[in-house]
């Protein structure tokens, strides 16, 4: 009777030395936590483009859907509800060409950084004072002499007015005249 026999391997003296043979298939293969990492950067980019307004929505390549999915998701109010949503996103952005997506959203942002660079101290002080809240103080300081109630009531309406589409600049553009009067004022 014919027992089967098992072979045994013997173990090279080094188990952990590396297989130095072929090392170009090695830098072909994508490690797990690489993709993760470039999936994320797409969810990232995602979050990126919802915080476009519309107009700079309509200058970059997105396709019909994307900027329907990119709509509904300004309209979820639950953090599940819109994590899903834009793990949606992520998706159409991969099966989507989101290289040149990206590309023009990056051209767009430097135009952007360009036109900032060449505005006036009045628009840049707009443009930092709606940004963030640190510019508020450091604007009061700067200029004493600014009406600070009337000036931060000119933020709030103006950042209540860009987060409705199709509403009217009138508060930024009293916003800019106080800001323009108040640097006027400290130079003369």
């Amino acid at each position: 009777m014919n027992t089967p026999t098992t072979k045994s391997v013997k173990k090279p003296e080094n188990s952990k030395s590396i297989n130095t043979e072929d090392t170009d298939d090695q830098e072909d293969i994508i490690s797990k936590s690489a993709v993760k990492r470039a999936l994320q950067d797409i969810l990232l980019f995602g979050e990126k483009l919802l915080l476009l307004d519309p107009k700079k929505l309509s200058k970059l390549p997105l396709s019909h859907l994307l900027l329907s999915e990119l709509d509904l998701v300004k309209k979820l109010k639950i953090d599940n509800s819109r994590r899903r949503q834009m793990q949606r996103i992520a998706k159409i952005l991969r099966s989507e060409n989101h290289e040149e997506i990206q590309q023009a959203y990056n051209e767009l942002h430097d135009q952007n950084r360009q036109h900032q660079q060449s505005a006036s101290p009045s628009e840049k002080w707009c443009d930092q004072l709606l940004e963030n809240n640190d510019s508020l103080s450091e604007f009061i300081q700067r200029y004493p002499s600014v009406n600070r109630q009337q000036l931060g009531q000119l933020i709030r309406n103006v950042r209540k007015e860009k987060k409705l589409e199709g509403a009217s600049k009138k508060n930024q553009q009293r916003l800019f005249k106080v800001v323009q009067k108040t640097l006027l004022e400290e130079l003369n």
